[in-house]
């Protein structure tokens, strides 16, 4: 990593955990690039009715269960004090999760925005740990896009995404798991609010033509600083990063 960011001229990160690593590494520009997402295929249109049922849902690998499986007593005490709430897990194994009832939406390619469109409210449970704090948390923009209301644990890059009562609810010592789930359950308005936040979130930062535009200007910047000729001056077999291509 030394070696590559110390000779590059630019260097790209998706979050400000990871551009900092590469700042200690020693580049000297680092740009954040952040995540994309393409609306077209994450978007909320076809969310099914509503109804009384509010749908509590997890989306995530096999891999990723363990963050998820601390949260069963608190899921377990809400499913038993709210008799409207439904479990639902989208994951490509069935998890063992202690009796605990849910709803099981197997990975299927290509269907997976269809089931995270049917939950209410979205699960983003991640630990405290090196890799977690440099994660960038594709399912919170999944979320977002969607349409889901998220409640979560800010921690290292998802704190750029997870602005509580802005975008999300956040878990702290005062903000349990159960006290957040309680009130997004019972309040529509706020669970409606912060999926506004969420998706205004994806419209100005978070789209593939939002991050496309941003990585052109990035390149001239940089072709401009090392190469005062700019653009006329490239090698004719120089690949044509720059020429936006006409479907983005």
């Amino acid at each position: 990593l030394r070696a590559i960011v110390s000779s590059a001229d630019l260097c790209i990160a998706a979050n400000g955990v990871i551009a900092g690593d590469q700042r200690d590494a020693g580049a000297s520009r680092v740009e954040i690039l952040p995540m994309s997402i393409d609306t077209n295929v994450w978007n909320a249109k076809d969310r099914p009715s509503p109804d009384d049922t509010v749908t509590i849902g997890w989306s995530g690998a096999p891999g990723n269960l363990p963050f998820l499986e601390p949260l069963v007593p608190a899921l377990r005490r809400i499913s038993e004090a709210q008799a409207n709430v439904r479990i639902a897990i989208h994951c490509g194994r069935r998890p063992d999760l202690s009796g605990l009832d849910f709803v099981h939406h197997p990975f299927v390619s290509g269907e997976e925005p269809d089931s995270v469109r049917t939950f209410d409210i979205g699960l983003l449970p991640l630990p405290d740990d090196p890799f977690v704090l440099g994660k960038s948390p594709i399912k919170t923009l999944q979320y977002f896009a969607s349409g889901v209301a998220v409640v979560g644990q800010d921690v290292g890059a998802t704190a750029e995404f997870l602005q509580h009562d802005v975008t999300g609810l956040t878990v702290t010592a005062e903000r349990t798991w159960q006290e957040n789930l309680r009130r997004l359950i019972e309040d529509t308005d706020l669970r409606a609010r912060l999926v506004r936040g969420g998706q205004e979130l994806i419209a100005g930062r978070h789209t593939m033509e939002a991050v496309v535009d941003r990585y052109v200007e990035l390149l001239d910047s940089t072709v401009e600083a090392t190469n005062p000729r700019g653009r006329s001056g490239r090698p004719r077999h120089a690949p044509p990063l720059l020429n936006r291509p006409p479907s983005a």
